[in-house]
């Protein structure tokens, strides 16, 4: 498109932008953590500072490819099992997890409650949290979202990570000294910002889990371990179907926030943000200082062609800088809309803003592709979305930070409408609906293919600058060229021959 932007005002934008983009992430960390750290152990402290210890090197086995190479730590840090997780009590000759006695009779939810007790977060008379239920009588069933309360005054918000996990997972390796390092780094040094949660999907459904009170207790044995209990709660497909009855489809490919959106209503409708993650995700970066970064890198983020940088595979070697991206989606997208939009919303639209939506993926228009499983699977659907030709996003896997707002107007929609689609498209295609902020944070991705830097971006940014990453063969074909390089990612499904790559954000 030509561009009618005028001099003065280019000049102007890009002078305020140098600052979006150039400013650290480590500087709003800094700011938020007002908070007094709650890991006060002296072992548990060492092993967490042993634990964070990188090993500098300037041979990377695998090749950088997109995103960042330093936004969640600095690009020449590596660690391995050995330091990385082996304070936590994993032993990665033996490829198990121990059990020493510092870890025995643990009970991290009443840890990490008494931390956010500690930091005001919390009233130190908090009612137990609710197990999940089924609605007590049909009306509940419809509009019943629970708003954040109001009452309580919180020095800071609060973000609850969710792992995703099922009756029949096995719980062998890396797995509890994974999640012993999430609940230390995270919850515990932040003084309680974070909490860690595990929902567990009960998959035989023959356990009358809530209806029987043993039950329920006999499976949360069975199938987690001791020290994680207290913060695992669990629920199943017939629970879905009581809250959601409108919706035909419950399956996980479907509905994989169903869940989460109910944890936010029923469990924990204090929190403000919700991350959600499956048990193989592993991000080797101290975990505190990369989720600060990425959702510092987020906050940052203009609302001016967000949405068009949100759907690159953003390739350094190739791209420029990330500023030298936002200034070729300038050059080439800008018209007297994005000038209306600059004139009503000033030059610093959406910077300093949370994002209601983070994903570790491309943000893609999906209507541009030509070979997606699930194109044009809307239902149920008051926006019309499918009849009237409306942008439809997606970003897999469904691993992402939501806002409970965001969570809050999908669980509307679903109650009172029955409206689904695919999970990977429904945060992403919602919060443009209700115009949200979505950014798709860009974390170091690494590769382990010979295809080169051109023709890897030829393949993944064949969409042109309004979507880049939507090209009709694009990773969205499952067939294609593209996703049979993805499978070379540190990011993604890792397959044929590659299972010995956990999904890592960094």
């Amino acid at each position: 498109m030509a561009r009618r932007s005028s001099t003065v005002l280019l000049a102007v934008l890009c002078l305020c932008l140098f600052f979006f983009f150039s400013a650290s992430p480590g500087q709003s960390l800094h700011r938020r953590r007002a908070l007094k750290t709650c890991l006060l152990e002296p072992e548990l402290q060492q092993r967490a500072q042993r634990a964070k210890v990188p090993t500098h090197t300037d041979n990377q086995t695998l090749r950088h490819l997109f995103g960042l190479p330093s936004l969640l730590d600095s690009y020449d840090h590596c660690y391995n099992a050995s330091t990385r997780l082996a304070p936590y009590g994993f032993d990665p000759h033996e490829q198990k997890t121990d059990g020493q006695s510092i870890w025995a009779r643990r009970d991290w939810k009443k840890e990490q409650h008494e931390c956010a007790v500690r930091n005001g977060l919390l009233p130190s008379q908090a009612e137990p949290r609710k197990r999940f239920h089924l609605p007590d009588k049909p009306p509940q069933r419809y509009l019943t979202t629970q708003p954040a309360k109001k009452d309580v005054k919180k020095p800071a918000p609060r973000t609850a990570v969710v792992m995703r996990t099922s009756d029949n997972f096995n719980w062998a390796g890396d797995v509890t000294a994974y999640i012993r390092s999430m609940i230390v780094e995270l919850a515990l040094e932040s003084g309680g910002q974070y909490e860690l949660f595990i929902l567990v999907q009960v998959k035989d459904l023959k356990q009358r889990i809530f209806l029987d009170p043993e039950a329920y207790n006999r499976v949360l044995r069975k199938h987690v371990p001791e020290e994680f209990r207290g913060m695992a709660y669990l629920w199943n497909e017939n629970m879905l179907k009581e809250w959601y009855p409108e919706v035909p489809n419950h399956s996980y490919i479907h509905q994989a926030y169903q869940a989460l959106e109910l944890f936010a209503q029923v469990v924990a409708p204090d929190f403000d943000y919700f991350w959600q993650f499956e048990m193989d995700w592993r991000a080797t970066a101290p975990h505190l200082q990369a989720f600060e970064r990425m959702a510092a890198w987020a906050r940052e983020q203009p609302r001016l062609y967000l949405t068009n940088m949100n759907s690159a595979w953003y390739i350094p070697s190739l791209q420029g800088s990330w500023h030298d991206l936002w200034m070729l989606m300038n050059e080439t997208l800008w018209n007297d809309k994005r000038a209306a939009e600059v004139r009503e919303h000033g030059k610093n639209w959406g910077v300093g803003e949370e994002a209601d939506l983070i994903t570790l993926a491309p943000i893609v228009d999906v209507r541009t592709t030509d070979f997606w499983l699930f194109r044009g699977m809307v239902h149920n659907d008051p926006l019309q979305i499918k009849a009237k030709k409306l942008p439809h996003f997606a970003a897999p896997v469904a691993m992402t930070r939501t806002s409970k707002r965001l969570l809050d107007a999908v669980h509307k929609l679903q109650q009172e409408y029955g409206f689904w689609m695919a999970s990977e498209a429904t945060m992403e295609t919602m919060a443009f609906h209700h115009k949200f902020k979505a950014v798709h944070v860009q974390h170091p991705v690494y590769f382990n293919g010979t295809e080169n830097d051109k023709m890897i971006d030829w393949l993944f940014n064949s969409g042109g600058p309004e979507n880049l990453g939507g090209g009709p063969d694009s990773q969205y074909n499952w067939e294609g060229a593209a996703h049979k390089t993805l499978e070379k990612l540190t990011w993604w499904w890792p397959r044929e021959g590659y299972d010995h790559y956990p999904q890592h954000a960094s």
